[in-house]
């Protein structure tokens, strides 16, 4: 059975940690069966941002460069990722699928030597009131790609994420999680 509310690595190693397995077993053995699957990137049980139905596994580099962070796993953040960290993945030279997000485009502007994509996330960060509703369904984010890019409107656009680029506030206060 999978879960999916869990991780790729909480899904595989559901069953050993109901076995009480030990913790080093554990992640050698959910390791080799994410190599066996092929999952390797997503078998990783590093943190992890979800979003929009997304999940980006945030490198242990970008975890150090944030050590505010720490105090926040498992709890909500609001997320930034500004549009020239996004990329088309087709034409990216790193091709770690754990990077990866789908988008489905609504809109694409041809900007000259740019094409920014505005793509549907399905949720937004600060929402409340009367209004809510409204700014859900507008929830989207934006990618600035090189020109050659050939995603169109309606498609479904593969972008990859820089997550050294990702930023990390407090959802209640709005303040930077960087120290």
């Amino acid at each position: 059975m999978i879960y999916p509310h869990l991780s790729v690595y909480d899904n595989i190693a559901f069953s050993l940690k109901y076995r009480k397995i030990a913790k080093t077993e554990l992640r050698q053995r959910v390791a080799e069966a994410a190599r066996i699957l092929e999952l390797e990137p997503y078998g990783s049980d590093g943190p992890a941002v979800h979003f929009g139905g997304h999940r980006l596994h945030v490198p242990p580099a970008v975890v150090a460069e944030h050590p505010a962070l720490e105090q926040y796993l498992g709890r909500d953040i609001v997320l930034g990722i500004r549009p020239e960290s996004m990329q088309d993945a087709d034409l990216a030279h790193d091709g770690d699928p754990s990077a990866i997000i789908e988008l489905p485009v609504k809109l694409r502007e041809e900007l000259g030597s740019e094409v920014h994509i505005h793509g549907a996330i399905g949720t937004a960060a600060h929402v409340s009131g009367s209004e809510s509703d409204d700014v859900h369904s507008l929830a989207t984010m934006v990618a600035r790609l090189d020109p050659r890019t050939t995603i169109a409107e309606g498609q479904v656009a593969r972008v990859r994420v820089n997550t050294g680029g990702l930023h990390f506030f407090d959802p209640g206060t709005g303040a930077s999680l960087r120290r």
